[in-house]
Formats: C-alpha cells, structure tokens, sequence
C-alpha cells in the first residue's frame, strides 16, 4: 500500500509538471508566431504551415490578403518617454482624467451630413440664421487640448491609436511591399502615434514627417516623447529626437502643389465638428496625396458615420460644390487638373472591395468596424482591464489610393466579422465586390480548399471565393429598412 501510494504521487507529480511544461511552451511558440518578441515589439510573423497536394507540410510565405497581429505594443524608445512624463504626475489623479477624457472621446456624437435643401423650410424666418447654423445644433463643442488635456490623452489612447494606426499602414506595407514612401502629412497629429507607426514601417525611405495640430501642447508634449521624455532646460536638447525629419505646424497649408506620399488623419475627423470643414479638410488632404489616403476613426456608429461621410463625397461630390464650399474658394485655386476635383484620379484600396454604396447603411445592427488589440495604458492598468493584460481596440478606416485600380479576374472579400468555425463547416459574413454583404456557409465536403482557407482567416482579412453548389448565402443587405 505504501508503495502504491508513492508511485500514485510521484506519477502525478511528473504529470503536473509536464502538463505545464508543454502549455508554457505552446504559449511561447503561439507568441512567437503572431510576431510578439519579449521586448514588446511587433515583429513580422512567421510563414505559417501548410499541406500541400501530397500531404506534407510545406512552409510559405505569408499570404498578402492576412492582415491579423499580434498585440501591438508601443516601440520601446516610445514606452520608456512616455513612462518618463507620467511619473511626473500624480497617478490617481491622473488615471481618473485619462478615463473621463477617454470615455467622452468614444462617445460623443458628431453632426450627421443634412441636405441643406431639406433645412431651409425649417429656418424661422426673422432669426438671422442660416441653414448652416441649423445644421450644426447636433456638433459636439469643440474640445481645446491643453497641458492637462495633453497628458491624460497620453495617459488614455496612445497605446489605442497607435495599435489601430499601425495595423492599417501593416496592410499597406504587406499588399504593395514595393511602396517606399519619402514623405508622410499626419493631419490631427497629436501625440505623434502616426509618425510612429510610419516609422516602425518604413523607418528607411521616409525622410520627413509633417506634423499638423491645431494645439501647441500636443504639438510639444510630441516633441517630448520622441526626445525621451526628458525636460528640457533653457535652449539646450539634452538628447536627440528618436525620429529624425518631423516638422510640426499649427496649421494646414493652403497650397496644393506640395504632395506627400502618405497623408494620415487618424482619430481627427470627430475632431471637426462642421460638416463643411470636414469636407473641406478631406477635400485639402486628397489634393496634397500623391499616393496614399489613410483615414482612421472610432469603431462607433460615429466614427462610421465619419468614415462613410467622407467615403461618400470623395466617390460622388465635387469639391466645387456651391452648397457646402462657397466660402472656400482659396483651398481650390491651385486646382487645375479635373482629376484634382473629384475622386477620378484614385480608387478605395481598403477596405471596400468596391465603390457601390455601404451595404451596412441598411439592416445592420452593428458598423462597418475591425479589431486589433493592443496593450493596455496607463488609466486601463488602473482599471478592470488590467485582469485581461489586453485592450481590443475598434476602429473604422479607409484608405484611398491614387491612380486607376488593377482589374483582377477574382477580386477577393472582406471579412467583416470573425468566421464562425463550426464541425466540418465555416460561417463567414463578407463584403462582396458586388456591392453586398453576404453570409456565406462554406462546406468541407462540397469546397474543401476554401473551407481550410476560411479556418485560417482573421477578423479583417481578405477571402477569395467563388459561388457554386457547395456555398449557401443567407440575407443580402439589400433590406429597405435603414438604421436611423
């Protein structure tokens, strides 16, 4: 009895100890792979295993049509500044702020775009008001970013806008690897998340960064973060700038004969709280894009909104639009070219896989947003958050790229939400070429390559499929009752 109950304990023990064993080195070999290093940064992930014809595993690269990451995290120069400037407050104090300045960020709504025409019967007539002024009683009030606003912005959505800014410039990086910009506009630059992201993308072919802010303390505490943290004392730098090339200006500038590669405007648009000012900022910004348009907003029903307000007036309006630029006549008089004044020079590069209308503007419960997670900052360190050691951050975007678009045979679609993986089948809800978006089933016995193919799919990545007697689609949104 007694050396049945030793040898019970001792095959316990091992088996404990294996057990644990194996899952810490699943857990490493899973954080290797999505590209997770031990010093936080993201790092290009590893080719993925598949089976060829015959059975065996082949290695491949990585498909250009994936675009799922590992939680991002801040570089490692950009962590340690912004630890720096934290430590110099007090942190209660401090994750409050940052919680409240994040929590009315998400939420607040912005004007949505009104037919001037239908105001106009609507004016009390003796009032002095315009339809303009009616059209804006729904704006938010616009927030002034101080040194208090400065810092609990960094203390609440730098890891945030980072982490979404990054994973839309991966995309662009992965689907056209041959890009190399030289030059790059971040418009609403605030903390410099942008300048970031670009850098750790492209850190060898940009040399200058553009930097425009209407605040002078974002614009500073920026310049604090890529120079350590550190105080400066006087006119002496202590330290040189992490990023080389960045020039900062309060304003945009009205003329439209300087280009840059890539122009960003993440988290900006909600910023501008008239219709008319976003439309003529987006109208400046295309002007100024000599390849690439990236616009990143809140996955929230407004930061859709933004997103599909733009999406619209750079695919059906003209910038000479009396009806919301009239007083605007000196952001278009460089414009000579007819390609300059409409969106017939560029094409959506993501992530629509067409230019129809949104089929999510009817039926959908739910935007048109993506996911990427990202680590979590210092007011969620001091929150709820902090059991899961990550935030999920939601965010709607669309990038524009000049020039026509490259007819392809297959064009493939958009997941719009994760796939559904379910025993010998897989739930997918797509964006079609076609304008629609479509539920569709696909099966192991009756498509098996796009079954396997679909199991291997992220949230956001790119499908390609055709239709025949093994797919079954369920509800196009196509329904007459639109989302009010």
């Amino acid at each position: 009895h007694v050396w049945f109950t030793e040898m019970a304990t001792r095959t316990l023990s091992f088996s404990h100890v294996l057990t644990k064993t194996l899952r810490n080195g699943l857990f490493l070999q899973r954080l290797t792979r999505n590209g997770v290093t031990s010093g936080g940064d993201t790092c290009p992930p590893k080719p993925r295993e598949s089976w060829n014809n015959k059975g065996g595993p082949e290695q491949r690269e990585r498909r250009r049509d994936s675009f799922s990451l590992a939680p991002v995290s801040p570089p490692r120069e950009l962590q340690a500044a912004l630890d720096n400037v934290l430590a110099r407050h007090a942190h209660k104090t401090l994750a409050q702020d940052g919680t409240a300045l994040a929590n009315y960020l998400i939420s607040r709504k912005t004007t949505l775009s009104i037919d001037r025409k239908k105001l106009e019967p609507r004016v009390p007539e003796g009032t002095g008001k315009t339809p303009l002024d009616t059209e804006q009683r729904g704006a938010h009030p616009i927030l002034r970013y101080g040194n208090k606003e400065a810092v609990s912005y960094a203390a609440s959505r730098l890891e945030a806008t980072y982490g979404a800014t990054f994973r839309v410039l991966s995309e662009i990086a992965q689907r056209v690897p041959s890009f190399k910009p030289e030059t790059l506009l971040d418009f609403g630059s605030g903390l410099g998340t942008a300048v970031w992201a670009a850098h750790q993308m492209w850190a060898e072919s940009i040399y200058e960064y553009m930097c425009v802010d209407t605040s002078q303390e974002m614009g500073e505490m920026a310049r604090l973060l890529r120079l350590g943290g550190q105080t400066l004392t006087g006119n002496t730098v202590l330290e040189k700038e992490s990023i080389p090339g960045v020039f900062f200006r309060q304003y945009l500038p009205l003329s439209g004969k300087v280009k840059y590669d890539v122009v960003v405007a993440a988290y900006t648009l909600g910023e501008i709280p008239s219709i008319r000012w976003r439309k003529i900022s987006l109208a400046s910004l295309w002007r100024k894009t000599k390849e690439f348009l990236v616009l990143v907003e809140p996955g929230t029903w407004s930061g859709y909104h933004n997103i599909l307000e733009a999406r619209n007036f750079l695919l059906n309006s003209t910038w000479a639009d009396p009806e919301y630029l009239q007083d605007s006549s000196e952001y278009l008089q460089d414009s000579s070219d007819e390609d300059e004044t409409t969106l017939q020079g560029g094409h959506i590069f993501a992530p629509c896989p067409h230019s129809h209308q949104c089929p999510l503007v009817y039926g959908s419960r739910v935007p048109c947003h993506f996911a990427q997670r990202v680590q979590l900052s210092f007011a969620q360190k001091h929150s709820v958050l902090r059991q899961s050691g990550f935030h999920i951050e939601k965010f709607s975007y669309l990038v524009l790229q000049k020039g026509k678009k490259v007819e392809v045979k297959d064009n493939p679609s958009r997941l719009l939400e994760p796939v559904k993986k379910r025993t010998r089948h897989a739930v997918c809800k797509l964006c079609c070429p076609d304008g629609q978006a479509r539920e569709v089933v696909f099966t192991k016995s009756k498509t098996p390559d796009t079954y396997r193919a679909a199991r291997e799919k992220r949230w956001g990545d790119l499908l390609e499929w055709a239709g025949s007697s093994g797919t079954r689609c369920h509800g196009d949104s196509s329904d007459n009752n639109p989302r009010t």
